[in-house]
């Protein structure tokens, strides 16, 4: 099973629906280079790169979908250009006076 498709979780056994983040960074560095291969055959990682791409999984969080969502966009940029426009994610908590003035239209 691939690390978008349940996978097996703690003791081998399988895990639900979620994708959650990859736990390793070799984890993720492998789905984005199974992935990049798909719009860009010639494309490796080797040792000029490898630092490149392992920062860029760590600026998505590991996070599969925006992992693979990455590796389609290196059909027109490089990996260091990639990594340039990818800042790193950050969740802003949600406050009470945000939600207060929220209402459905009528």
């Amino acid at each position: 099973m691939g690390p978008t498709s349940g996978g097996l979780g703690p003791g081998g056994a399988t895990r639900g629906g979620s994708n959650p983040p990859l736990a390793l960074p070799s984890e993720a560095v492998q789905l984005l280079a199974d992935r990049a291969v798909a719009f860009r055959p010639d494309f490796t990682i080797d040792e000029r790169n490898h630092a490149t791409v392992t920062l860029l999984c760590r600026r998505l969080d590991g996070i599969p979908l925006a992992i693979e969502l990455a590796a389609g966009r290196l059909r027109a940029l490089t990996v260091e250009q990639l990594r340039m426009t990818v800042r790193p994610l950050t969740v802003r908590p949600l406050t009470v006076p945000a939600v207060d003035g929220f209402a459905y239209p009528s």
